[in-house]
């Protein structure tokens, strides 16, 4: 009598060994391997960062791409007379951008004035770029720029040697035309 007792339950313990080493096999299946799920979570956090402060900056840009400053760049007689302008309204931007709160955690490396095309008129505190076709390099800025909607991108490209987080809005001249657009660019750190 005991033995069939005994093997009653060494069948039954079996049994339930079997089935609880499939559970745990099936379940750890679903798990990424060490190491991958802690990139994995980096990955997330760093691209929702990114969207949170392009956001912020379109947001904020927006609100500078309506100042009637701004917008006198862009009537401007001539092109020097432009650029020159423009780089005044590009200083001036980059300037309330580094001291203000809403943007205490993005620090702003690029302020570009463009065309309605995506064209550099000018930007801060240089006159480099000028006439660089932003529109053909990065398509986004330009297609945001026709749809007359703020936008954010990452700007990666060796050749021009960018690593930027950029954020453009449209700027609106008489009667609502799209007449250019301005750009901020804040470079990626190791954080």
């Amino acid at each position: 009598m005991r033995g069939k007792i005994f093997g009653v339950f060494a069948v039954v313990v079996l049994v339930v060994v079997g089935l609880s080493y499939a559970l745990t096999r099936a379940l750890l299946a679903d798990l990424p391997a060490p190491g991958q799920g802690d990139a994995s979570r980096s990955v997330t956090a760093v691209t929702t960062q990114l969207r949170l402060d392009g956001l912020v900056l379109e947001r904020w840009l927006s609100e500078r791409a309506a100042d009637p400053k701004l917008k006198e760049a862009f009537n401007a007689g001539t092109a020097p007379a432009r650029a020159e302008a423009a780089m005044t309204a590009a200083n001036a931007v980059y300037d309330a951008a580094s001291g203000s709160p809403e943007l205490a955690s993005v620090s702003p490396a690029l302020v570009v004035v463009v065309d309605q095309n995506g064209v550099v008129i000018s930007r801060n505190r240089s006159a480099t770029m000028r006439g660089d076709d932003l529109g053909a390099v990065y398509p986004s800025l330009k297609a945001a720029l026709q749809k007359g909607l703020t936008g954010s991108d990452t700007w990666i490209n060796p050749a021009r040697n960018e690593q930027l987080l950029a954020s453009y809005a449209p700027v609106r001249g008489e009667g609502g035309a799209i007449v250019g657009g301005l750009v901020i660019g804040t470079a990626f750190n190791d954080g």
